[in-house]
């Protein structure tokens, strides 16, 4: 049983410089910056001072989550928060 709980996440493999089973820093830090990038874009300058404090919450939430858990949770936030900016941009320029 020791055996198993000390390669628990061995499976998952690596992907570009980075062990998808064990906490890396860079890929955390990079999830942060593209979500604070992301939350800045969909920001509308009317918004209540609310909205305005996420904007800061929101990515240091997913930097605190990503350093307690393994590569691949922020590397799907990095991508799903890509696709949202993508998706953001397009939704701009197509209604104004």
């Amino acid at each position: 049983m020791t055996q198993y709980s000390q390669y628990k996440y061995n499976f998952l493999g690596n992907f570009l410089w980075m062990n998808l089973g064990t906490v890396d820093i860079g890929i955390s830090i990079i999830a942060c910056v593209i979500y604070f990038m992301q939350s800045w874009l969909s920001l509308d300058k009317n918004q209540p001072i609310n909205m305005k404090i996420m904007m800061f919450i929101n990515p240091i939430m997913i930097l605190i989550f990503s350093l307690f858990n393994p590569a691949i949770i922020p590397i799907y936030w990095t991508i799903s928060a890509l696709l949202l900016t993508v998706q953001q941009l397009i939704i701009k320029k197509w209604y104004r």
